[in-house]
């Protein structure tokens, strides 16, 4: 399965899907929108905030849409 890079600038909805058809996930866990964010809320630790994200989600979903799924576009640093 080909690996889908985080530093892509051109990632779209349609490129995952069809990534995730090729992986053989099922329809249901597909996204159908898309936002790209420059960081991830996190904690002092370093963890991922998920309610923050929620709570951003809700605002960006008109009512009764399509759920949002986030990804991370880190500025310049490059995967090893």
């Amino acid at each position: 399965m080909e690996e889908i890079s985080p530093i892509a600038t051109d990632v779209n909805v349609s490129d995952i899907c069809c990534h995730l058809a090729a992986g053989g996930f099922s329809k249901h866990i597909w996204p159908k929108r898309l936002e790209i964010v420059e960081q991830m809320p996190r904690t002092p630790t370093g963890k991922i905030q998920k309610f923050v994200l929620r709570k951003a989600a809700k605002k960006l979903a008109p009512e009764g849409g399509a759920p949002v799924n986030f990804y991370y576009r880190p500025r310049s640093r490059p995967i090893q």
